[in-house]
């Protein structure tokens, strides 16, 4: 019956359950000694159609001694047990549950064998074997019983290893009735050499000392318990022995884990199954709970959920590292864009430089854009024609003052300080003979420079003069690009 859920019923001489799926009806006790009757009469819904003579299974033993037939057509059923004789000393009944079933109230039984149940260590499952223990009954003739035993689905896990546990998870409640939520039982300590003794029973079981101590922990809260040769009253060998029950659980999730601290002499905790009230109502809200992984030679700590895992050392420096390289990353990234922003700044500052290496005159950031103006015929032809009064100079009388104020004063420096349009000129015309008017006047300079060029002796003089000659002429290109722009278009000169 691993994995199956059941139910512990009440230990009176008449069985009801109500469910909605008939199900199967275990029943666990004592049955007469040998000498007594060994028949019992079933009877379904109290029906003579339904009546079934049975036959204990075993004399004289604690065991299962009868599993109910389910009714198909009947979906409320009690069962009557009548016997022919005494000394059927029962004990409980368990019935299976179906998915819908009704939990609330219910007491479940966990057999060890069940799943649910982790076993860590060197734990020994033993099964099929009976207990000859010194467990005794007195009859209603006062004769003493020495039965035997069997634990319950004849399976147990026992240990008398050192560090060996158990974890059951589990959601109860508290029993507001009988006090007890969770159950963990067994057989009672007893000396090993009595428990190898199974070919019959022990009249006078030997004996010896030990020392049995066991840690329980409830979700997260601890306590242990000691147990010693003749420490409890029920004799060591017994089933259904308590090793441990609590009774003031919540409405939660709980995990409980039983840990083998001390065994002292030739002993062992031997444990059957679990008994607890359940929080769900019907099986479908039973939950499931994952196994916690622990290792084998280790016990978990007292805290019952897992801690969350730490990553190792080597994953840890691998994300660091990867962190730490994409912030890097990020800085030379962001540098190498400001870098080229302040290179291209700069290259647009020289650009800029150098296109306005000649400044324009105030007159030239003053000037508006006025319609295209042809220069004056007349005034363009006389002053073409006529001789400049500088250009027809002998070369004595020009380059002898030039040469002197030259050696006094070092290079020629250009004369900056030319005429500029009036900000209140607003005639095309007038705009363009002053810009003429300058023209000329670079002209002169720049012609002057040329015909004193030969009289620089020395090289760095001669440079600076070219310099001063390039300087000009780029004034002078400046001022007829802005001459074209105020020429009178042919259509509308008069003369």
């Amino acid at each position: 019956m691993s994995d199956i859920v059941t139910l512990v019923l009440d230990d009176n001489g008449f069985f009801g359950h109500a469910n909605e799926n008939w199900t199967v009806i275990e029943f666990y006790g004592f049955t007469p000694p040998k000498d007594a009757n060994q028949s019992f009469l079933v009877t379904v819904n109290g029906s003579s159609v339904l009546s079934f003579p049975e036959t204990y299974p075993e004399p004289n033993i604690g065991d299962l001694f009868y599993t109910s037939i389910p009714v198909e057509d009947s979906v409320d059923g009690q069962i009557d047990l009548s016997t022919n004789g005494p000394l059927l000393y029962f004990d409980y009944a368990v019935v299976t549950v179906t998915e819908l079933e009704q939990l609330e109230g219910q007491t479940i039984i966990l057999d060890d064998s069940n799943t649910e149940i982790q076993w860590v260590g060197s734990w020994e499952e033993r099964r099929n074997y009976t207990l000859y223990g010194e467990a005794n009954f007195v009859s209603p003739n006062g004769t003493v019983l020495h039965p035997a035993a069997r634990p319950h689905e004849n399976t147990t896990h026992e240990s008398n290893e050192v560090g060996d546990f158990l974890i059951f998870q589990f959601q109860g409640i508290i029993d507001v009735v009988l006090g007890t939520s969770i159950l963990v039982a067994g057989i009672a300590p007893m000396n090993r050499t009595t428990q190898a003794l199974t070919s019959g029973p022990v009249a006078d079981p030997p004996s010896s000392d030990f020392h049995l101590k066991l840690n329980f922990t409830l979700d997260g809260y601890s306590q242990s318990a000691i147990f010693i040769n003749g420490g409890f009253p029920q004799p060591g060998g017994s089933p259904h022995f308590p090793y441990f029950q609590n009774s003031s659980l919540s409405q939660d999730n709980h995990t409980l884990i039983m840990t083998v601290d001390d065994v002292t002499g030739n002993t062992s905790v031997i444990i059957d199954y679990f008994t607890y009230k359940p929080s769900f109502v019907t099986l479908k809200d039973k939950p499931t709970f994952p196994p916690i992984v622990v290792s084998n030679n280790s016990t978990p700590a007292p805290t019952p959920t897992p801690a969350p895992t730490s990553s190792p050392a080597p994953n840890t420096g691998v994300i660091a590292g990867s962190v730490i390289g994409g912030v890097v990353f990020l800085v030379l990234l962001a540098l190498g864009v400001w870098f080229l922003y302040k290179k291209k700044q700069q290259t647009n500052r020289v650009y800029r430089r150098e296109s306005t290496s000649a400044p324009p005159t105030q007159a030239m950031s003053n000037l508006a854009v006025e319609p295209f103006v042809l220069p004056n015929p007349t005034e363009s032809s006389s002053r073409k024609g006529a001789p400049s009064t500088r250009q027809t100079q002998s070369p004595s009388s020009s380059t002898t003052p030039w040469t002197s104020r030259r050696q006094q004063q070092g290079p020629i420096e250009p004369d900056n300080s030319f005429p500029l349009i009036s900000p209140t000129a607003t005639s095309s015309a007038e705009q363009h003979a002053e810009l003429r008017r300058q023209r000329d006047e670079l002209e002169e300079t720049v012609h002057n420079l040329e015909s004193q060029r030969g009289d620089v002796r020395t090289s760095d003089q001669i440079f600076a003069t070219q310099d001063q000659i390039r300087e000009m002429q780029s004034r002078v290109d400046m001022l007829t690009r802005e001459m074209s722009r105020y020429m009178v278009p042919p259509a509308y000169d008069s003369r």
